[in-house]
């Protein structure tokens, strides 16, 4: 669906008479007709830019019509922000896993020091309590 008040150039705010009036503008601008030295190319162009012209101001003329464009402008916006909302989380949950992914790629050497450290602590332990039994 296209943005009809874009093609216009009012806001969504717009009177009637200020639709009217940029449509007015807007033609005056583009119509095959008004405008001097154009090849058929331009004029296939400009024609095309009337239609959309036309189109646009019986769109927005029609209260139904424009209630659904509003309509569907607003979930558009509402879309786009919920997307941006969601990289940014993803951006978050990327970076988390990646500084997670490093530790663990670093630590396995680091775990088993630590795992060695604690099995000569506890064998120690164990030795001197064999000792000391052994000495009883």
């Amino acid at each position: 669906m296209e943005n009809y008040y874009k093609i216009l150039g009012v806001s969504e705010k717009a009177t009637s008479k200020e639709i009217k009036s940029a449509y007015r503008q807007e033609m005056r601008k583009c119509h095959p007709d008004k405008i001097q030295n154009l090849d058929d190319k331009a004029k296939a162009i400009a024609a095309e830019q009337v239609n959309k012209l036309k189109q646009a101001v019986e769109y927005l003329e029609d209260p139904e019509q424009r209630k659904k464009l509003d309509d569907y402008l607003r979930a558009t916006i509402l879309k786009r922000k919920r997307e941006e909302e969601m990289d940014e989380s993803r951006k978050t949950m990327k970076n988390k896993l990646q500084e997670r992914e490093k530790a663990v790629n670093e630590s396995p050497t680091q775990q088993v020091d630590a795992d060695k450290a604690k099995f000569k602590a506890k064998l120690k332990e164990e030795l001197a309590k064999a000792k000391a039994k052994a000495a009883s």
